[in-house]
């Protein structure tokens, strides 16, 4: 399981499905929540500035921290205390820095921000056109990446603070819904015991954690995650998502290996789904990623359950760790 301590250092988007609008006018924007501890990236559970900072990665993450600055590209394309600027005005609109106090001076407790050109969320921040903004908090969308040679963000393509924002709703709405918050307790779980404990947990913080290492022993395990039954009735196109981290599977091409998701009529039998984002997971650390989205719409009109397949292996001495903390059914009638 999760080393706590590496979280002691960090300071402090509800699951989105595919395809999404920009939502410049609504009001009903997303909160700007300042991470009490650690945050996963989802809007309403964003990451800290700190989590960026200590390497946190994936895309389309929310981030939430403090306007504090801009890179000057004038003096040079480096990250440096020279060219690091905290005051108004600026003069470069390509770029600012976040951290997590309003009044950080330090550049390595800062992550400089990279904004789009032409995009909506360069003209709501930038310092050039928005000298207000200095000092505000703030949460971005975008992909935890290096930007001029530190740990920062690239592509912010949603932005909220203030009464200012881009907000991503879902197009379809929600026939299932489950998450750390709740949910997951009605959930089935076979072959769950060994070693003297459960391979499958529930966790207020995690979602659903899955690990075939028990009591410092790696154990062979072969177990499902199975939803309730979901009821699919009178609904003509159906999708499905959920949000992932997985770690100790070393790659991406093991975790593939021990760890898949499938779909089943009730009673019938399970269909393993191709998730678009699964590619894009590691497999070897804590940050969760947004698995892609898949038509269930063959299924339109029955009753289905999801199943999340984990198994580890005590000859190959691997017993990852998969940790699953939202799940989305949408749809539409």
């Amino acid at each position: 399981m999760k080393k706590i301590g590496i979280y002691l250092t960090l300071a402090a988007a509800v699951l989105t499905g595919a395809g999404f609008s920009s939502c410049s006018d609504d009001k009903d924007y997303p909160p700007v929540i300042v991470p009490a501890d650690y945050g996963s990236g989802v809007w309403d559970d964003p990451m800290s500035v700190s989590q960026v900072i200590a390497g946190a990665n994936g895309s389309g993450v929310w981030v939430t921290g403090y306007i504090v600055g801009w890179i000057d590209t004038g003096i040079s394309n480096a990250y440096t205390a020279e060219t690091a600027k905290f005051e108004t005005p600026a003069t470069v609109a390509s770029n600012m820095l976040m951290a997590a106090s309003p009044d950080e001076r330090d550049i390595t407790k800062c992550i400089p921000v990279q904004l789009v050109s032409g995009s909506d969320a360069r003209k709501a921040l930038n310092l050039v056109d928005n000298p207000g903004n200095l000092g505000k908090l703030v949460t971005v969308k975008g992909n935890c990446e290096r930007y001029f040679g530190t740990n920062g963000m690239k592509s912010i393509d949603n932005c909220n603070f203030d009464s200012v924002g881009v907000y991503e709703k879902p197009t379809l709405p929600a026939i299932y819904e489950a998450n750390k918050s709740g949910g997951f307790e009605k959930w089935n779980f076979t072959d769950n015991s060994v070693g003297g404990g459960n391979v499958w947990k529930v966790d207020s913080k995690y979602g659903i954690v899955a690990s075939g290492y028990i009591s410092g022993t790696r154990y062979d395990t072969d177990t499902w995650a199975v939803s309730p039954e979901i009821n699919l009735s009178g609904y003509t196109k159906v999708e499905f998502t959920f949000r992932e981290a997985a770690n100790y599977f070393t790659t991406n091409a093991n975790f593939v290996k021990y760890c898949s998701v499938a779909v089943r009529e009730a009673g019938g039998q399970w269909q393993t789904l191709t998730m678009p984002g699964t590619p894009d997971l590691p497999g070897n650390n804590w940050t969760f990623m947004d698995a892609g989205t898949v038509d269930l719409s063959s299924y339109a009109g029955k009753k289905i359950e999801i199943g999340f397949h984990y198994t580890s292996s005590a000859a190959a001495n691997l017993a990852g760790t998969w940790e699953i903390d939202a799940v989305r059914v949408t749809g539409e009638k």
